[in-house]
């Protein structure tokens, strides 16, 4: 009596509408020919799991790429071993395949059976699964995906280009104007004073947990944007083509500030943000500047306050950083550059010590 594993390969390689090689339809990676009995016996009497995939194409699709034969298909899975050993963490040297072309009306398509020699390696999880089918799909319809591939790389160097120039236009109205979003305001002053406080290598993989968290927030604040966000839509949009190719179903996607791909964003924050000079602005100032430049200032000089304030309710008094003493000397400065009084009791956590 032939096992449920014995009738499954002779189901695969002689099922009505299979494309024999021979006696039957069976290929592997090995060119000799398959004996049918030893390849029943070697899946039968295998004690580790056996996976059986089904990789499927419309009749269209297939006669428009190719994938009518068994030597395409054939082709097509040794081209991926790797792919799909790496999917199912089973190492390359024990993977072991059979497959078999069933040419059917509406749906040509291949039944793969993965094993590993081991059997005590190989598992295979949904994540796994989706892998192996990006893959192939990626491979059968690569001519077709080119512009789709080309077109989103397009959108992202755009999408990071114009985060960059939104970033610096907003670090700028920050610095010249008083019509400035304080939230992003607070944002930018605590990730400056995290960036100099911070030993490590000043891109985003290095950073301290608490850091990246501040630099998440800021790229949420510029995904606010109409035109960043249209960008990241249209983005998603070729994603999902992508998906398409080997499933029907709509995809969910990350919002701009986890989406990995778009790390050169977050890394374009930090560096616009390290550029920021505010002693350097407050001593080139010139003394006759309008009022709007003065209230400036004093938003700055309150953000400032209230994060150097913090830092305070955490430390003690005689433990003060250098750059608060530059800032503090440059405000004072400016203030008496603009003819207004030193008062240090305005702002009482700026009081020397």
């Amino acid at each position: 009596m032939l096992s449920d594993k014995q009738m499954l390969v002779n189901y695969v390689a002689e099922r009505p509408g299979v494309e024999k090689i021979g006696k039957h339809g069976l290929f592997s990676d090995n060119d000799d020919e398959i004996v049918l009995s030893q390849a029943q016996k070697n899946i039968a009497e295998h004690q580790g799991n056996v996976w059986s995939h089904v990789i499927s194409l419309t009749r269209e699709d297939a006669e428009r790429l190719g994938y009518t034969t068994s030597e395409m298909w054939r082709s097509l899975i040794m081209r991926h071993a790797d792919d799909i050993a790496k999917a199912q963490n089973i190492r390359l040297e024990n993977l072991r395949w059979y497959a078999a072309f069933h040419n059917t009306a509406h749906h040509p398509h291949i039944h793969l059976l993965v094993y590993s020699t081991d059997i005590k390696e190989g598992f295979l999880t949904e994540n796994g699964f989706e892998q192996i089918k990006s893959a192939l799909a990626n491979d059968i319809f690569h001519n077709e995906l080119y512009q789709v591939y080309e077109k989103q790389t397009q959108t992202r160097d755009k999408l990071c280009s114009q985060a960059e120039f939104e970033m610096r236009r907003l670090l700028s109205e920050l610095k010249n104007t008083d019509n400035f979003n304080p939230i992003f305001g607070e944002l930018i002053l605590k990730l400056l004073r995290q960036l100099k406080n911070s030993k490590c290598k000043k891109v985003y993989g290095y950073l301290q947990p608490n850091v990246k968290k501040t630099v998440d927030q800021i790229v949420t604040e510029l995904a606010k944007n109409p035109v960043l966000k249209k960008m990241y839509d249209e983005w998603c949009s070729l994603e999902q083509q992508k998906y398409e190719t080997y499933t029907s179903a709509v995809q969910k996607f990350p919002p701009l500030e986890e989406n990995k791909v778009f790390k050169l964003i977050k890394n374009a924050v930090i560096r616009a943000v390290l550029e920021m000079d505010f002693v350097n602005e407050f001593q080139t100032e010139r003394a006759g500047n309008s009022t709007r430049t003065q209230s400036t200032i004093f938003n700055i000089l309150k953000l400032f306050g209230e994060l150097i304030s913090d830092d305070y309710n955490r430390n003690l008094r005689g433990q003060k950083l250098r750059t608060e003493r530059k800032l503090r000397a440059a405000i004072r400065r400016k203030k008496q550059a603009l003819g207004l009084k030193d008062n240090p009791l305005e702002n009482p956590q700026f009081k020397e010590g």
